[in-house]
């Protein structure tokens, strides 16, 4: 009886253990952030100290590209931070900026007027 427990309890933390691999968090530092396999859920942490951060996909592949940005909740930190998402051709011209100048992809979250 506890072999056949202890055997179904190390399977269950097993199993539990293999799914935490799903999200992937990374700390950045520096300008540039090269994301790899976006289709897998990540997060970046990191302080932008004034300056902006950037981060490069590529890919060749379609795929669906969730952002979201946010802020610790801690006094004085201030909550004036953006994300801005360009998309670029394959031969690295940038479309135009907006969908009626030949149809850029452009997104901008603002967290100036939304929380």
């Amino acid at each position: 009886m506890n072999k056949v427990f202890f055997l179904s309890l190390l399977l269950l933390l097993f199993l539990l253990a293999s799914t935490t691999f799903a999200h992937q968090p990374r700390i950045v530092s520096g300008e540039l952030t090269q994301i790899e396999n976006p289709e897998v859920s990540q997060a970046f942490y990191g302080e932008l100290q004034g300056k902006p951060g950037y981060f490069q996909i590529t890919s060749g592949e379609r795929f669906r590209l969730y952002v979201g940005i946010l802020v610790p909740d801690l006094e004085g930190i201030g909550k004036d931070v953006s994300v801005e998402i360009t998309r670029k051709h394959e031969h690295g011209e940038e479309e135009p900026s907006h969908k009626h100048e030949k149809g850029k992809t452009h997104f901008v979250l603002n967290g100036v007027d939304h929380q």
